[in-house]
């Protein structure tokens, strides 16, 4: 997609950006790139092309040649898809009732409710942060009541906008409580060609204020100046604030926060040009280089400039000292460059998923450090997405008239973030309990809460289900010693006595099948 020529350093256009984004816009370009493994154009030319720029004197068609051997390994977005994912498990709570009858369409573009923080999560861990925004579409004359609005399938919905598309904002701050009094948001959009003959992409800047949006376009005149030139009419958002909600990676100041992946994006870019390098050194390399020792004449003495190598001809050596031979690339630069793409590797894994859980060559405290460092993050990122999603669904409320409950949220299980306990950690735990010093509800809680079992697990309702379990033998027991001391000829089991007791048969017929 070709960049804009829109100014972004003036402030009288819409298109101003603050100089917070303009001096992060690289880093936001080149995290792209590698999220789309560096496919596809920007300005014209091919994205790989920025990172393998052609050399000196090298022919075109051997660039295009390197540039097709050249493979990008999506080192960068793998991990963030992986973090992503846990960042998924999680339960919506007293979620307004108009948000929980569309979770399978909440962007109007039949997106679930998972698979859109999916995609919200992805924006946070590449960019460091999105924008999420609450929006509704406008009202017809028909339409007299909310009734009429559900029936007429008008409805609030999420929409993403990506950090480099909210160029310019204003806030205030009262009491530590960030309030928005002005945003801009760029759009790309589809809009007809000056000539009327076909579209061309371009930008819409809405300038967002508490109850309104105006819309904008910038166009430069015949005296070469830009001006802002209104697009359609103010409209009326339906809310007395602005709709947007800024999710940062490491910050929930609005539109701050740092890329928490920009070295990996980096590191990423390295590696593929590294393997570029050596898969060029193994093509060069692989094929012998004929030497010549001497000029090769034919019959009447002429100097051969073209040399022609098969199985049915033959070369002439000039006889005064002449030779010809093929010499082999020694290659020694070969090991370096694989040794250098291995450290990069490992550089990318302990900066991603693989020492979330420690790495068996490291010792026990290093794991343990190293798995700290990651847990901090992604803790952090834990508790900005509950109170994101808090707001949000509040927004979503107003939307729509509905009492918003100040419960609304979403609970995230954070043991999944958290190194499993080793074998001899919770025999120590079960040897606590044992004798009496914690109780079966805390040992339980703490095993799950370190990634053993299931992380949904519901603690009281397991201490409930062990008790039961607990009371129904010894009642067993205690039965089967009155019928031993009674001297009757058979026992009866559990089951047995549960066909007496249809609650007692249900409950034990439950816990078989779970």
């Amino acid at each position: 997609m070709a960049e804009l020529s829109h100014p972004i350093a003036n402030r009288a256009l819409v298109s101003y950006h603050r100089p917070e984004l303009r001096k992060i816009l690289p880093y936001l370009q080149v995290a792209r790139h590698c999220w789309h493994s560096l496919k596809g154009e920007e300005n014209g030319k091919p994205v790989k092309a920025m990172y393998l720029p052609q050399e000196a004197k090298e022919r075109k068609t051997a660039y295009t040649a390197r540039m097709l051997r050249s493979t990008y390994v999506p080192l960068f977005t793998d991990p963030i898809r992986a973090y992503a994912g846990l960042l998924n498990r999680y339960e919506l709570v007293a979620a307004p009732p108009s948000l929980t009858d569309k979770l399978d369409n909440v962007d109007n573009n039949g997106t679930d409710i998972y698979s859109f923080t999916t995609q919200v999560d992805q924006m946070v861990l590449r960019d460091g942060g999105c924008y999420v925004m609450v929006d509704m579409p406008p009202s017809s004359d028909s339409e007299r009541s909310m009734l009429d609005e559900m029936e007429n399938d008008r409805n609030p919905y999420f929409h993403i906008i990506q950090r480099k598309d909210i160029i310019d904002w204003q806030v205030s701050s009262e009491l530590g409580r960030q309030t928005l009094k002005r945003v801009v948001y760029r759009q790309m959009t589809q809009l007809p060609a000056p000539d009327n003959k076909g579209f061309v992409m371009d930008a819409v800047y809405h300038v967002f204020e508490p109850g309104r949006r105006t819309q904008y376009r910038v166009e430069k005149g015949k005296d070469g100046a830009w001006r802002n030139v209104p697009w359609g009419a103010p409209q009326q958002s339906g809310v007395d604030y602005i709709p947007i909600v800024w999710y940062g990676s490491s910050s929930l100041e609005f539109g701050m926060g740092d890329l928490i992946m920009q070295d990996v994006a980096n590191l990423s870019i390295q590696h593929y040009q590294m393997r570029s390098d050596l898969v060029e050194l193994i093509h060069k390399c692989s094929m012998p280089v004929p030497v010549i020792k001497g000029q090769m004449e034919d019959a009447s003495g002429k100097v051969v400039q073209d040399l022609t190598i098969g199985p049915n001809s033959a070369i002439h050596v000039s006889p005064e000292g002449g030779d010809f031979k093929f010499a082999e690339a020694q290659g020694s630069s070969l090991d370096q460059h694989r040794a250098e793409i291995k450290h990069i590797e490992e550089m990318i894994n302990q900066r991603t998923l693989d020492f979330l859980y420690g790495d068996s060559a490291k010792t026990a405290t290093e794991a343990a450090l190293k798995s700290a460092q990651v847990q901090s993050v992604i803790s952090i990122i834990v508790n900005y997405k509950k109170s994101v999603y808090k707001r949000l669904m509040r927004m979503w409320a107003s939307f729509t008239n509905e009492l918003s409950s100040a419960s609304a949220h979403i609970d995230i299980n954070q043991s999944l973030f958290t190194r499993p306990m080793e074998a001899s950690t919770i025999a120590q735990l079960v040897n606590l309990y044992v004798q009496g010093i914690w109780s079966r509800h805390r040992v339980i809680e703490t095993l799950k809460n370190n990634g053993i079992g299931d992380p949904d697990l519901k603690v009281d309702e397991e201490v409930q289900r062990i008790t039961e379990e607990r009371n129904t033998e010894l009642e067993f027991t205690k039965r089967k010693a009155e019928a031993e001391n009674a001297g009757a000829d058979k026992i009866p089991t559990p089951r047995e006595q549960g066909m007496k007791n249809p609650e007692l048969l249900r409950a034990m017929e439950s816990k078989s099948r779970e």
